[in-house]
């Protein structure tokens, strides 16, 4: 399956088109047979929908942090957003662990480092000054 949308890209022009996405299970939600996963890439979060049947159960073995692909029409749940509608999906890559990067807050935590890093060697060279004296 080829991308050929991304999840924080869709949009009222995607409705009623078949789209595929790619991205990592953030969170999954099963609702009396139907099953919600919010899928994550890049550029946001995109609601898949599983419908009762062969894709619900099937759906029930996907956890946080696998990378799927799903293709399906976009639709407009009860509550107006914009969801895609499963027909077909796959796994490409089963997590074993929760991974620091996928964090929500690792865009916080990466940029920071740059300055964390750069006063750690300043305490470095300050300390060697020291010794050298």
């Amino acid at each position: 399956m080829k991308r050929t949308d991304y999840c924080g890209r869709i949009d009222g022009r995607h409705l009623g088109q078949t789209i595929t996405v790619a991205g990592w299970v953030h969170r999954r939600r099963d609702h009396g047979g139907v099953i919600f996963v919010d899928l994550r890439d890049a550029s946001g979060v995109a609601q898949v929908v599983f419908r009762e049947g062969e894709m619900a159960e099937r759906a029930h073995q996907l956890r946080a942090e696998y990378c799927v692909a799903v293709t399906g029409e976009v639709i407009t749940s009860r509550r107006g957003e914009l969801s895609v509608l499963a027909d077909e999906w796959s796994v490409a890559a089963k997590a074993l662990r929760r991974v620091l990067c996928r964090h929500p807050n690792a865009a916080v935590l990466f940029a920071s480092r740059p300055a964390a890093t750069a006063r750690a060697l300043e305490r470095l060279e300050e300390y060697l000054a020291v010794l050298h004296e």
